[in-house]
C-alpha cells in the first residue's frame, strides 16, 4: 500500500488575526473580481461577498447596484442585504425606483425592509396600490412577456409594510386587497396587517365579515399572530361562523393564542365532525367528554383524534376502570382505523389489561388485516411474556401485512429484554432458521406474475432498547399506518364487562360498513419473507445467539437471506459488536462474491474491526467493477485510519459517490499533505463537488485552499474557474458558518 507525504505539522487554522487577514485578502480579490469579471464571474463574486459577510465590502457592492447586468444588480443587493448594510439604503431605494427590472427591485425591496429604511415606506404604499407611473418600469419585458412585474413587485410591497409595521399603510393594503380588478392579496395581506398592530386588528376583524369564507379563514389565522383584547374577541365571533373552515382556523388561532379560553369546549360539540376532532385536538377535554365521544360520536376522525389525546397522555388507567372497558370496546368494534389507534391506546395506558383482548383480536381472521396489525404492534408494549405465543402463531400468516406486524412486536419484545424479551429473542432466531415457519407448512402465495422482489429498506440504527424497542427497524417494516378515512361507528355485541353507566352511552353506537386495506405488498412465500426479515430484525439486537443464527445465515442457500443477514452483521459491527475473530475470517471472505451487496456488508464489518492486517484485501477492493463497492472500501479504510495513496487516486474516480467518499476520507485524516489533492479535485469536472470540497478544506486547511483559490483567482489562463474559484472562497469564510476547528493532528 502506498502511503501519504509526510503529515504537514499540525497547526490552528490560525488566531483570530491571522484569520481574518485571510478573511480580507479573500474579499479583496472578490472585489477585484466583482470589478474586472465577466457577467458570470461578477454576479459569483457579488454573491460570494454576501456570503462572507464583510462590511469592509460595503463599498463595492453598492457600486455593483449599477452594474450593467441585471444578476450582479440583484445579487449586490442581496448582498448588501446580508450585510445589513445602512449606508446602502439610499442606493438600494435608487434601484427600487429606478431600476428596470423587477427582480432587482424585489431584491431592493427586501433589504430596505430589513434595513427599516422610513424613506421608503411612501414608495412602498404607492406600490401595493398601483402601478406607479413614477417608477420606472421594464415595459420592452411587459409587452414581449405579457406579464406585469408590477405584480410581483406589489405582493413583496405588501409583505414589506407589514415588516416595517406601518400602521398607516393599513388603509393601503386593505384597498389593494379589496381590489375587484387586481390580484388575490388574501395570504399576502392579512400576514401583513398582522404586523400593523391595532389598524391589523381592526381590517382583519372586518375581513371576518367577508363574503369569502377562503378571506375569513386567512384572516382567522392571522388574528391568531396579534396581541391585545380586541383580536381575541374578534377570533371568539369567528368560532360562530357559518363555514366550518372559518371556525377550525379561528379555533386554531385562538387555542395558539389562549389553549384555556373558556369559548373553546363548546366546539367539542360542533356539528362539522372535522372541527370537533380539531377541537379535542387543541381543547383542554375530560376523561368522561373523552369517553364519550369515543362511544357516541359517528366521526371515525373525532375518535382518532380522542385516541391521540389518550396515547400522549401518560397516565395509567386501572384495570377495571371505565376507560379500559371503553378502549376494549373500541378495539373490537371501531372501524378499522379506530379499532387499530385503541390498540395502541390500550397497551400504553393499560397494559396489564391490554393482552387477552389483544390477543384475541390477533386471532380473530375475520378482523380487518390493518387492526390484527396495529394489535400486533401494540402487543409489543406490553413486555409480558404471555405475549411472544401469539404473535409467533401469527408470524406465519399468509397476510403479509399481519406477518410483518407480528415480527415487529417480537422485535419490540425482543428489545426490552427480561423474560419476555429472551423468549421473543428466541422466536426471530427460529424464524431466521426457518423453524417458526417450515416451508412444508407456510401458505401458498397468490398465483401472480413473476416480479423480482426488492430487498428490504436500509435500517437505521436501532433506538434506546430499554424504552422503544428497535424501533428504527420497526420504521422500515411497518411503515406509515393505513390512510385514515372516515367511516361508519362500529356496533355488535354490547361487551359484558361495561359498567351499566356505559351501557347508555353505547345504544347510540351503530354498524357501519365495515373497510378492509389493501395488503401490504409482497410475493415472496411467508417461510422465506420471515426468514428474511426477522434476520434484519436481529442486527438490532445483541448477544452471542443471534450473531451465531445470523452468521449461519450468511452460508445458507437463500441469496436474499444472505444479504439480510451480512447486513445485520454489519449494523452490530457498526455500533462495536465485532464477530469472533473466527467468525471475522469467514466474513472476510464475503469479500469475493459475486453479490456486490455481500462485498459491501464485509466491508463495512471489516472497517470497523481496527485491526490493520485487513487493509492489504480492502486495498484490493478499490479496484472493484461496482462504484459502491470501491465508496464501501474507501470508507472501510477510513475507518482503519489507513487512508493513503490509492484512495487519492480514486478522486478521479468515473463515479460521484466514488470521487466523493475519497475526499471526505482524505480530509478525514487530518493531514494537510492532502490539501493540494483536494483543492485539484475542487476545480475537477467542471467544479461539481467545488462546494463539498471547500467544506472539506475549511476544517483540513482553510488558509491553504484560501492561497489556492485566490492564485486561481489571479491567473488569467484560468479565467474558466473563476466563477468556481469565488464560490469556494465563499464557502471557506463564509458568516454563518461554523468556525472551523483546530486543524486535526495526522
Amino acid at each position: 500500500m502506498g502511503t501519504a507525504e509526510p503529515a504537514v505539522p499540525a497547526a490552528s487554522p490560525g488566531s483570530s488575526e491571522a484569520d481574518q487577514e485571510g478573511r480580507d485578502a479573500a474579499c479583496k480579490v472578490l472585489c477585484d473580481l466583482l470589478n474586472a469579471g465577466d457577467e458570470v464571474q461578477r454576479w459569483a463574486a457579488a454573491r460570494a461577498l454576501g456570503q462572507i459577510g464583510a462590511s469592509a465590502t460595503v463599498g463595492s457592492l453598492i457600486e455593483a447596484l449599477r452594474d450593467p447586468d441585471e444578476d450582479v444588480r440583484m445579487a449586490a443587493a442581496e448582498a448588501l442585504d446580508r450585510l445589513g448594510a445602512e449606508a446602502a439604503a439610499p442606493a438600494l431605494l435608487e434601484n427600487l425606483i429606478q431600476d428596470p427590472c423587477g427582480e432587482v427591485k424585489a431584491a431592493a425591496i427586501a433589504a430596505l425592509a430589513s434595513l427599516r429604511h422610513a424613506p421608503a415606506v411612501p414608495v412602498l404604499r404607492r406600490l401595493a396600490l398601483s402601478r406607479d407611473e413614477e417608477i420606472v418600469w421594464d415595459d420592452d419585458e411587459f409587452y414581449a412577456g405579457g406579464w406585469d412585474d408590477w405584480l410581483d413587485i406589489q405582493m413583496k410591497a405588501v409583505e414589506a409594510l407589514g415588516a416595517f409595521g406601518e400602521a398607516e399603510a393599513a388603509s393601503d393594503i386593505v384597498a389593494a386587497m379589496t381590489d375587484e380588478m387586481g390580484q388575490d392579496l388574501s395570504v399576502t395581506g392579512t400576514a401583513a396587517l398582522a404586523g400593523l398592530g391595532d389598524a391589523g386588528v381592526d381590517a382583519l376583524a372586518a375581513f371576518l365579515g367577508a363574503p369569502s369564507a377562503r378571506l375569513r379563514v386567512y384572516a382567522s389565522g392571522a388574528l391568531g399572530a396579534c396581541e391585545g383584547e380586541a383580536a381575541t374577541a374578534a377570533l371568539v365571533g369567528a368560532l360562530s361562523d357559518s363555514a366550518a373552515e372559518v371556525r377550525t382556523a379561528a379555533l386554531r388561532a385562538l387555542a395558539h393564542k389562549d389553549p384555556s379560553h373558556p369559548d373553546l369546549p363548546r366546539l367539542l360539540r360542533d356539528p362539522d365532525a372535522a372541527v370537533r376532532a380539531e377541537a379535542f385536538r387543541l381543547c383542554p377535554s375530560s376523561e368522561e367528554q373523552r369517553l364519550s365521544a369515543l362511544l357516541e360520536d359517528r366521526s371515525a376522525a373525532v375518535k382518532r383524534a380522542v385516541l391521540e389525546l389518550m396515547q400522549r397522555d401518560e397516565t395509567a388507567l386501572a384495570a377495571d376502570g371505565t376507560a379500559v372497558r371503553v378502549l376494549r370496546f373500541t378495539v373490537r368494534e371501531g372501524s378499522e382505523t379506530v379499532a387499530a389507534a385503541a390498540a395502541g391506546v390500550l397497551a400504553a395506558r393499560a397494559p396489564s389489561a391490554a393482552l387477552p383482548e389483544l390477543a384475541a383480536r390477533l386471532a380473530d381472521r375475520a378482523a380487518p388485516a390493518s387492526v390484527r396489525a396495529a394489535t400486533a404492534k401494540a402487543m409489543g408494549l406490553l413486555a409480558d411474556p404471555q405475549a411472544v405465543e401469539p404473535l409467533c402463531g401469527a408470524v406465519g400468516e399468509a397476510n403479509r401485512e399481519v406477518r410483518l406486524a407480528a415480527l415487529a412486536g417480537l422485535a419490540m419484545l425482543a428489545g426490552r429484554g427480561g423474560e419476555a424479551g429472551a423468549s421473543a429473542e428466541q422466536a426471530l432466531i427460529a424464524a431466521v432458521a426457518g423453524s417458526l415457519v417450515p416451508a412444508e407448512t407456510a401458505p401458498e402465495p397468490a398465483e401472480t406474475e413473476p416480479v423480482a422482489e426488492a430487498a428490504p429498506p436500509e435500517i437505521a440504527p436501532a433506538g434506546d432498547a430499554e424504552t422503544s424497542g428497535p424501533t428504527s427497524t420497526l420504521g422500515a417494516i411497518l411503515g406509515d399506518e393505513a390512510a385514515a378515512r372516515e367511516m361508519a361507528v362500529g356496533t355488535g355485541e354490547i361487551s359484558a364487562d361495561l359498567a351499566d353507566e356505559d351501557l347508555a352511552l353505547l345504544e347510540l353506537a351503530r354498524q357501519g360498513p365495515r373497510k378492509r386495506v389493501v395488503d401490504v405488498e409482497g410475493d415472496a412465500p411467508a417461510a422465506d419473507d420471515v426468514r428474511r426479515l426477522a434476520a434484519r430484525l436481529l442486527g438490532d439486537l445483541s448477544g452471542d445467539e443471534t450473531a451465531a443464527a445470523l452468521l449461519a445465515a450468511v452460508d445458507d442457500a437463500d441469496a436474499e437471506l444472505r444479504r439480510c443477514a451480512a447486513d445485520s452483521l454489519a449494523r452490530r459491527a457498526e455500533r462495536g459488536e465485532m464477530p469472533a475473530p473466527a467468525a471475522l475470517d469467514r466474513l472476510a471472505g464475503l469479500l469475493g462474491e459475486s453479490d456486490s451487496d455481500l462485498r459491501i456488508a464485509a466491508l463495512r464489518i471489516l472497517g470497523a474491526a481496527g485491526d490493520a492486517v485487513w487493509v492489504s484485501r480492502i486495498v484490493g477492493m478499490l479496484a472493484d467493477d461496482e462504484p459502491f463497492v470501491r465508496a464501501a472500501a474507501v470508507r472501510a479504510l477510513a475507518g482503519l485510519a489507513a487512508v493513503g495513496a490509492e484512495v487519492a487516486d480514486l478522486l478521479t474516480d468515473p463515479q460521484p459517490s466514488v470521487r466523493l467518499a475519497a475526499a471526505e476520507a482524505l480530509a478525514g485524516t487530518g493531514d494537510r499533505a492532502w490539501s493540494a489533492p483536494l483543492c485539484e479535485f475542487l476545480f475537477a469536472t467542471a467544479g461539481v463537488h467545488h462546494r463539498e470540497a471547500a467544506r472539506l478544506l475549511r476544517r483540513l486547511d482553510r488558509p491553504g485552499a484560501a492561497d489556492a483559490m485566490r492564485a486561481a483567482l489571479a491567473d488569467d489562463g484560468r479565467k474558466a474557474y473563476w466563477s468556481t474559484a469565488a464560490d469556494a472562497l465563499a464557502e471557506l469564510y463564509a458568516a454563518d458558518a461554523a468556525q472551523p476547528p483546530e486543524v486535526m493532528q495526522a
